[in-house]
């Protein structure tokens, strides 16, 4: 199995090489940014490999639309993200941006459908190593922002999501039979309710060189999960379904800084921190920083990414990345060590014209089982 993942992960890092040595050679004519028009809309369709655990080598394909809808608001844009893995795993992703009302108002919405018929999870019953399950997951959040200052934004924000693991029969008592979790985690309903506060200043929502980026999502959330079996010291017992409340705060960072006209180092921190009863699983190191996977996994978590961009031409560049991160309050057995992960990548600027950026990096870490990664999307790191 390893000997097979490294291979494959081999043929990548070599498509990638490949590609880079093509596209540096590539002769191409300037291109001028233009401002869109009330009205007018540009759409692209990037498709191209990626590489994850829970996908293996898989095809991703990324229809997406940049739009204005009034003379004095920024540009807006909306994207679906579709994989398909060669384990049969795939997902569907949409997040949409929206500013509009001469930019008083801001709109963001996202929706997921991810259908994992061999997914790989953290064992949280031995505490170490992975395990694979069939996992069903969708979810959906949104918030509305009213601009009170200029480039502010705090409004409500709604987010619901629902987690279900196949199950094996087993008996409770004699004569009772309900449902065990392969992995022991129970099945889950979460509702979410706060306020969200976004500031941006960033040039370009795709592909910025200067700017600030600040979003701050307060949120009390309701989690309803089955009757599963529970890890205990010493063993597992059978758990009722439980409900249980708790407090959260989501916190992203990013900050631009213009090194010359051709080259930007970026700074990103995302954090996510949790009261005691969300559980140990709540805040994955991969959802914070580049090149980390749900391998590591905390109650909470933060993490800090730099990304040093030049751009070779006028629509093909290249870029390194940096992240280190750490899990907080992990279950018994992992390990709340300092992680590191180092990328490198390719960036395309498909609609040159708005700013479109496609990104294409493949990164190694310190993680045991989730060392290499590889990433295939529409827009930058932030």
């Amino acid at each position: 199995m390893k000997t097979t993942n490294i291979f494959k992960k081999t043929l990548l890092a070599g498509a990638l090489a490949t590609l880079a040595a093509g596209f540096v050679q590539a002769e191409e004519q300037p291109v001028e940014r233009t401002e869109l028009q009330p009205g007018d809309y540009k759409f692209s369709l990037p498709i191209g490999p990626f590489y994850d655990p829970d996908f293996d080598v898989a095809l991703a394909a990324v229809p997406n639309a940049v739009y204005k809808w009034d003379e004095n608001s920024i540009q807006s844009d909306a994207r679906v993200n579709l994989i398909y893995g060669s384990n049969k795993n795939w997902n569907i992703y949409h997040v949409t941006r929206n500013y509009f009302a001469n930019n008083k108002w801001f709109f963001e919405g996202r929706a997921s459908y991810m259908n994992g018929k061999d997914m790989t999870m953290a064992n949280f019953i031995t505490g170490n190593g992975l395990v694979s399950l069939q996992n069903i997951n969708y979810m959906a959040w949104g918030t509305l922002g009213y601009s009170f200052f200029d480039n502010s934004y705090l409004g409500p924000l709604v987010e619901y999501m629902h987690n279900e693991f196949d199950r094996d029969p087993i008996s409770k008592k004699p004569g009772q039979s309900w449902m065990q979790p392969v992995n022991y985690i129970a099945d889950t309903d979460k509702m979410s309710y706060g306020l969200s506060f976004t500031f941006n200043t960033l040039d370009d929502q795709s592909s910025a060189t200067d700017g600030r980026f600040i979003q701050l999502k307060m949120l009390k959330t309701n989690k309803e999960s089955e009757a599963h079996l529970a890890r205990i010291p010493g063993g597992v017992e059978y758990s009722d379904g439980t409900e249980v409340t708790y407090n959260s705060l989501a916190v992203e960072y990013i900050e631009m800084f213009p090194l010359s006209k051709k080259t930007s180092l970026m700074w990103k921190t995302k954090g996510s921190f949790n009261g005691k009863k969300a559980g140990n699983q709540a805040a994955p190191l991969g959802r914070l920083g580049v090149g980390f996977s749900r391998e590591s996994t905390g109650r909470s978590a933060l993490a800090t990414t730099f990304m040093l961009r030049h751009w070779l031409t006028d629509r093909w560049g290249v870029a390194g990345t940096f992240s280190t991160g750490r899990p907080f309050d992990v279950a018994e057995g992992k390990s709340e060590q300092v992680m590191y992960a180092a990328g490198i990548g390719l960036r395309y600027l498909l609609v040159p014209e708005q700013g479109v950026n496609v990104r294409f990096d493949i990164t190694a870490s310190n993680q045991d089982d989730e060392a290499i990664l590889a990433y295939f999307n529409l827009g930058d790191i932030f």
